[in-house]
This record gives structure tokens, sequence and C-alpha cells, in this order.
């Protein structure tokens, strides 16, 4: 979906659910991957792809000179706000990571994240949910004023799993609708919860700790509190893919 839009594709790759091409767009050179469901995934992703550019692969020791990649996520994600539509784009202003890179007890934010999570914890504790463990990270300023008319600006959080993690059920009971309700509910600084999916806060946690540069657009296909799913998501997709690789090679 991404890659009929190069001017040339060069290589093609595939390695179970890994799929990279790398080409060109007039003068700039890209490569497209399909890194799977999750942040675990991620980490495979963005660790191998900063070794082949930044580690000497005969000694396996880091290069002296290490070379800045960036790094775009382009995915799907669902809703928890009514007024953000169906069809439309969100741009991850921060993200909101409850996977599994919580481990780390590593956040890398700023100062207004860091107090609005500091108010959610507050705000979730007095509803009696337990947001912990949790960290928030955010994405490259330079890279967010290049996409940033991609779409709206909303806090991206980032969930360890697809069905009860995200407070969806089949057979089994979901115990995390309240956790959603909690972040779709709660406000500060102007900043708001917006949408759910399960890469987002790997992707800026990594590149931050990495040296890189990182942003996530994503489309809704989805909206999680009216209950409501695109009825052609490949369009509002490919709608984003375009718009992306517009502004990123202008």
């Amino acid at each position: 979906m991404v890659s009929r839009y190069f001017d040339e594709v060069t290589v093609r790759k595939t390695k179970r659910e890994f799929i990279t091409h790398t080409g060109r767009i007039g003068k700039t050179f890209l490569s497209v991957i399909s890194s799977g469901i999750g942040t675990d995934n991620i980490d495979i992703v963005m660790n191998e792809v900063d070794a082949l550019f930044n580690v000497d692969l005969s000694t396996r020791l880091p290069k002296q000179d290490l070379r800045q990649l960036t790094f775009i996520r382009i995915g799907t994600s669902g809703a928890i706000q009514r007024d953000i539509p169906l069809d439309s784009c969100v741009l991850g202003r921060y993200s909101l990571g409850l996977d599994a890179f919580t481990r780390l007890e590593i956040s890398h934010t700023d100062d207004l994240s860091q107090k609005w999570y500091d108010e959610l914890l507050l705000f979730a504790e007095a509803r009696g949910v337990s947001l912990k463990p949790a960290y928030m990270a955010f994405p490259d300023e330079g890279m967010f004023n290049i996409l940033g008319e991609v779409g709206a600006h909303w806090i991206t959080v980032t969930c360890a799993g697809f069905y009860g993690l995200q407070g969806r059920s089949i057979r089994l009971k979901s115990h995390a609708d309240k956790l959603f309700q909690t972040l779709s509910d709660f406000e500060a600084y102007g900043l708001k919860a917006g949408n759910l999916e399960m890469e987002t806060s790997g992707i800026y946690l990594l590149a931050r700790m990495l040296g890189h540069r990182a942003i996530s657009v994503n489309a809704i296909i989805a909206n999680r509190i009216l209950g409501k799913i695109s009825s052609d998501p490949y369009a509002v997709v490919d709608r984003l893919i375009q718009h992306t690789l517009r502004n990123l090679v202008a």
C-alpha cells in the first residue's frame, strides 16, 4: 500500500511477518516495513534497523559516527473520544505506554506530559483504577512540525494486547472497560487521550533512547465510544499514506 507510491522499488525482502520495500520518491530514499502487531515486534524492528546503520557487523561493536534515522508509524487505530470522527487521522502528540516496555522503568517525556500523567494517576486512583505501571513518551518535534497538519493532535494510548487489554470481550470478559472510560474522561492542560493502538509508545521510547526521530500517524477506523466502524478502512489508510508521503518528501 505504501511502496506503490514510490518512483522506484530497489529491494523487496520478506522474513516471517516482516516485509521490507526500499526505494525512492524523487531524490528521497526510504524503506517501508511491516512491523507486525505490538511493541514486542517494534523492539525487533527498531533495534535491528539501528544496527544496520550504527553497528559494525564484523566486530558487533557500535560505530564511532552514529547516524540518526527517522521512523514514521502509519497505522490504524480506534478512537476513545466521541468527537474524533471515523475516517479521520490522529497524530500522536504524546503517547501513554501500557505495554511491556513498562518493565524497563524508563520514561522519556517533557514537563507538560509529566504533569498530565501525574494528574491522570490521581484522577484514576480516585475512581479506583490502577494505571501503573505506565510511562509517557513523545515524538521528535521536527517531525511533528513537518507532519503536524496530517491529523488532529491527541495523546495516543499504546496497549499490550488486542482483546481483553483493549477492553474487547468475546468469550472471556475484559475488565479494562473502566480503565479506558477513565482515560476518555480525563483532561488536563488541554491534553486528552484520543486513541488506542499497539505500537506508538514503543516507537517513541526506543527512538529517544537510540537517538533517532519518530512520529506516529493513525487512521481512525473505529470509534470505540460510539461503537462504530469505518465502512471503508482501506480508503482512509490510503489517504493517510499519500498525505504522509507528500509532506515527508515535499
